[in-house]
């Protein structure tokens, strides 16, 4: 291999960058002087760190974190430096990630890190675990046939122009149908978990949207419920911004200075929330793709608690990215680039895409905020914060699985 410096003026750094096998921390470790950025390699030694001094957060079986970092930090996502110093409170100050109105030592995002995922699946087991009794449950898995590119913009071979609109679309509509079916009360309540399975990663990023709903009703779930289910779906149409009604005329402003104006002056406790941008459907935004219904009827406690841990886990990039590299290796390295920019462009467009979206959702008697027209059967915010209920659900789960190890560090 030729000298690096003559890798960087030939403007070959680049392809040599991308050549590297991003989701092996050896590999990269071993070239960190020569073609990763300092900021890279100062990310890339912290989760070492990590790794080797919290394995029980950081290395557990089957976790696949080390492979997610290097895919992590060596991509453009504005937020690799708050997935890498996750629970490093030293560097997460020396990146001024913490300060005084924001304390955490986690980063959140749990649709990559595996540590922030485990500690959603444990809100959701404090929370739900002992209601298995309050009805029938009922595991749905909503996935569409075929796949969608998870690019910003890209012309298919219908000449029609399919966007990040596009996969929110089909979200949307598995939304809208859980949505219409628990309010016309075919179903007491519904937990949704959106997800975005990634089939490719070259030539281009293709994604299924699909979702995970676990379904509390009072009767079995029968062929014409599903045949409702579908049909809503494919009823439904993407949703945009209404810029003409959104404008300086719009009165809810004026009512939300007023409510502001009130509670600067101390007349009430509660600060307004600001106006959301109103929308309005578009008959482009529809689903064309056919969809396919998988349903399950939980019979034990034991199948409900292996539900509700499934669907909170981190996005697996890692075997389609080793999949579509092995393969450029063999029949056209000169493309390990375009690679890289795909994997890049997945994991910026991911957090575009589903962070805004509030995941999982909460419908009828599974959701907390409706309390006051259907009776929540979950447990409380407070009490899913508190440490011995914490402590409680994971005897609890331990007891379901006597051959699964649960994590102590929280």
């Amino acid at each position: 291999m030729q000298d690096f410096e003559d890798w960087e003026t030939s403007g070959l750094i680049g392809i040599a960058r991308a050549c590297l096998n991003r989701a092996d921390l050896r590999e990269l470790w071993r070239y960190r002087r020569d073609l990763l950025t300092p900021i890279q390699a100062d990310l890339l030694r912290i989760v070492q760190d990590k790794i080797d001094g919290q394995p029980e957060l950081f290395d557990r079986q089957r976790q696949g974190y080390a492979q997610m970092a290097g895919l992590v930090l060596m991509s453009d996502w504005d937020r690799a430096i708050d997935f890498c110093t996750c629970m490093d409170i030293g560097a997460r100050h020396r990146y001024h990630l913490m300060n005084k109105k924001r304390r955490k030592l986690n980063c959140g995002q749990w649709r990559f890190c595996a540590h922030c995922a485990w500690r959603r699946e444990m809100d959701l087991q404090c929370r739900f675990l002992r209601t298995f009794n309050q009805g029938l449950w009922s595991w749905l898995t909503a996935s569409f046939t075929g796949n969608l590119p998870m690019l910003s913009s890209y012309l298919n071979p219908d000449h029609r122009l399919v966007s990040h609109a596009d996969i929110d679309t089909y979200l949307g509509a598995i939304r809208f149908a859980i949505k219409t079916m628990t309010d016309e009360g075919v179903f007491r309540g519904a937990i949704l978990n959106e997800e975005l399975h990634l089939e490719s990663l070259y030539p281009l990023p293709l994604v299924t949207p699909h979702s995970h709903i676990l379904i509390l009703s009072n009767e079995p779930i029968v062929q014409a419920h599903l045949d409702r289910f579908q049909a809503l779906t494919h009823q439904y149409r993407g949703q945009v911004w209404d810029l003409v009604s959104t404008g300086p005329n719009d009165a809810r402003w004026e009512d939300y200075a007023l409510k502001l104006t009130a509670h600067a002056k101390g007349f009430t406790e509660t600060k307004p929330r600001r106006p959301p941008m109103l929308m309005v459907p578009d008959p482009r935004l529809k689903v064309e793709l056919p969809i396919n219904l998988d349903l399950k009827e939980l019979q034990t406690q034991v199948d409900f608690a292996a539900v509700l841990d499934y669907p909170i886990k981190p996005v697996e990039i890692t075997s389609p990215y080793l999949k579509a590299r092995n393969a450029l290796l063999r029949e056209n390295p000169s493309d390990l680039e375009m690679l890289a920019q795909n994997v890049d462009e997945f994991i910026v467009a991911s957090d575009l895409i589903l962070t805004p979206r509030r995941s999982p959702v909460y419908y009828g008697a599974c959701d907390p905020r409706r309390r006051r027209r259907t009776p929540y059967i979950g447990a409380p915010g407070s009490l899913v914060e508190d440490v011995d209920h914490r402590d409680q659900t994971k005897e609890l789960l331990a007891n379901l699985h006597p051959t699964a190890k649960i994590p102590d560090a929280s």
